[in-house]
């Protein structure tokens, strides 16, 4: 089973994790190019075009200057380098190296800026939402079209060398859109993860996101293949609503602390 994870805002690129055996990501030179075209704005237009702050868009204008520099190339590991929930859920810093070589034939992270990474592929801090209003070239007038095409191309091929029978959609919608559902040689997935509050049944995005993270480690630590064995997972006290899931949208619930 292949998963995807979207990637989070914050990031870690400098801690520890460091490695000298980082992967180049597959599609490095439209990485580069999108690099290039964000390099030339200056810090108030990446204020405009990104909705940052005064200090977030001089962060973003160095990085994108250090991207330059270095041919977007990193030296730790992307999934030892973003920080946000889904990968506080994840915990890959408890991988054994079994869990860390599964993941690498198991898992994408899909990114604005890469399109789609391994988790060994070496990268740099950087902020680009798949979202972003950034026209990347003549051709492409958005993210989603300069990228489409090659993700579900890559994601298809992993399906294919694993011998996967499904694709684990964990990523948000702003992040699946990249991918062309149509396209997509296997069925596709979906979770919902909802919790119980006062004895109501309620989403909360920011545990839903640590809920994925959840559950991509229980997959790549189970080597999960089939979806009778997607219905055991329990983490963090989950369980599986069979009355609220169909074929291809699996509903975990958390029930009420007592």
């Amino acid at each position: 089973m292949v998963c995807i994870l979207s990637p989070s805002k914050t990031m870690d690129t400098e801690g520890s994790f460091i490695n000298t055996n980082v992967t180049v990501p597959e599609l490095l030179d439209k990485t580069i190019h999108l690099s290039r075209v964000l390099s030339q704005y200056d810090k108030n237009q990446l204020s405009q075009l990104m909705k940052l702050s005064e200090k977030l868009a001089s962060q973003t204008y160095d990085e994108y200057q250090k991207l330059q520099q270095n041919k977007c190339k990193g030296n730790k590991m992307a999934l030892y380098s973003y920080t946000g929930e889904v990968y506080a859920g994840l915990r890959a810093h408890t991988f054994t190296l079994e869990d860390f070589e599964y993941s690498n034939n198991h898992l994408r992270i899909l990114s604005g800026l890469f399109g789609v990474l391994r988790p060994s592929d070496g990268i740099q801090s950087y902020r680009l939402e798949m979202a972003t209003r950034l026209q990347p070239s003549l051709e492409h007038k958005s993210l989603y079209s300069f990228w489409t095409d090659d993700v579900t191309k890559s994601l298809n091929h992993l399906l294919e060398t694993t011998a996967s029978a499904f694709l684990a959609n964990l990523a948000s919608d702003e992040y699946l859109k990249t991918v062309n559902i149509k396209d997509v040689s296997k069925p596709i997935i979906k979770f919902e993860f909802y919790e119980i509050k006062n004895g109501t049944r309620k989403f909360i995005s920011f545990n839903a996101k640590r809920a994925r993270g959840l559950m991509a480690a229980f997959i790549i630590k189970n080597q999960v293949k089939s979806l009778d064995a997607l219905k055991c997972f329990d983490g963090e006290g989950y369980f599986f609503d069979s009355k609220a899931s169909n074929e291809l949208c699996f509903t975990f619930v958390k029930p009420e602390r007592q």
